[in-house]
């Protein structure tokens, strides 16, 4: 059977709405920004390159992906408003619904949904892994997850082994934090 790889990522930190502004037009704030960049270098130097990606249709998703988008070859990405309405379960059924030709599958979407996606997925993984994850997704938090099955429809609840998980104090904390100086 051949070993999938499931990453999840919940969009960066994003600016109150403006008075009458659409929840979905909401766009990240500049620290979120810098986050979504400093992600994708992480990203791209764990090797964790998707081959096809489910995106939310918010604005503050697609502007989270995009620095990531920018450092990959040919992926296709899809964004299906279930993702940024949905439930877990509903995330769960779209990663399930993915072609089998993928073998690494990135979701960016929304809480609560996306963390309760990812405390739902995981199996195993160690302790402390286990420990961040059921922590929640702070935004920008991206976790990585890995299953062996012939079709992404054999992916279920406790089905996936986490195996990294990251928020921007692990890839893009300052040198020096305010509170220590």
């Amino acid at each position: 059977m051949p070993v999938r790889q499931l990453y999840l990522l919940r969009h960066a930190l994003t600016l109150p709405a403006e008075p009458g502004q659409e929840d979905q037009k909401r766009v990240l704030a500049p620290k979120g920004l810098e986050d979504a960049r400093a992600l994708a270098k992480a990203v791209k130097e764990k090797r964790y390159l998707p081959d096809y990606v489910l995106c939310s249709p918010a604005m503050r998703t697609r502007q989270t992906f995009a620095p990531l988008e920018d450092k990959l070859e040919m992926v296709e990405v899809s964004s299906p408003s279930v993702l940024y309405t949905g439930s877990a379960g509903d995330l769960l059924s779209a990663i399930q619904n993915t072609g089998p030709a993928y073998e690494r599958v990135l979701l960016v979407s929304h809480n609560p949904s996306i963390s309760q996606l990812a405390k739902i997925l995981a199996r195993g993984g160690g302790a402390s892994l286990l420990q961040r994850v059921h922590e929640g997704f702070k935004p920008g938090t991206f976790a990585a997850y890995s299953f062996s099955g012939d079709d992404w429809a054999d992916l279920t609840p406790e089905g996936a082994e986490l195996i990294d998980i990251m928020d921007p104090l692990d890839y893009n904390a300052p040198a020096t934090p305010a509170r220590w100086t």
